[in-house]
């Protein structure tokens, strides 16, 4: 199956989109997202980030520069003197499937849990480095977006477009959307 690849920046934090091509494609996620929390919450990752030796983000930090344009995309949420941690290929949170990845600043690209459920479990019961191996999912690493632009085929995506509401209901059947009848 062809694979086209969306720039995951240009989604700025999310969003739905339909691609129409005619044919089927795998749609990839690529570059650098960042994963932040509110100041509020940091009193509740004081006690992992110190026993665990990182640095959960929060919106009042400096967002981390990663060194390279990865593919699929990373969605950086911690850091530490040696690396990044993020989620791989989608944006991050508890319910979300993706594997979290520990990017080395030498660019060695390691497996830190299956998903961030596990990896906060790991953080809990420490120990959690000893259990790290190398990522085994083809994970590219370019020096820029545009290496990866030259290299792949990226899909240009449109500029947002918001849902006009004005005359909404009538569209769907009435002033309350059940059958025309206000009930």
């Amino acid at each position: 199956m062809k694979k086209l690849y969306v720039d995951a920046v240009s989604l700025n934090g999310g969003g739905a989109f339909v691609l129409e091509t005619g044919k089927q494609a795998e749609l990839v996620y690529a570059g650098v997202t960042v994963y932040s929390m509110s100041p509020r919450e940091r009193p509740d990752y004081d006690a992992l980030e110190q026993a665990n030796g990182l640095r959960f983000l929060f919106d009042d930090m400096v967002a981390p520069e990663l060194p390279c344009y990865p593919v699929p995309q990373m969605d950086v949420f911690a850091l530490d003197d040696g690396g990044w941690f993020a989620s791989l290929g989608g944006f991050t949170g508890l319910d979300e499937p993706w594997p979290i990845v520990y990017l080395r600043r030498d660019g060695a690209l390691l497996r830190a849990a299956d998903d961030l459920a596990a990896f906060a479990r790991l953080l809990q019961r420490g120990g959690w480095r000893e259990t790290m191996v190398p990522e085994p999912s083809e994970v590219r690493l370019f020096p820029s977006r545009r290496d990866a632009e030259a290299a792949l085929e990226f899909v240009a995506l449109p500029p947002p477009q918001c849902l006009d509401v004005v005359g909404l209901s009538e569209k769907l059947g009435g002033a309350d959307g059940v059958g025309g009848e206000n009930q």
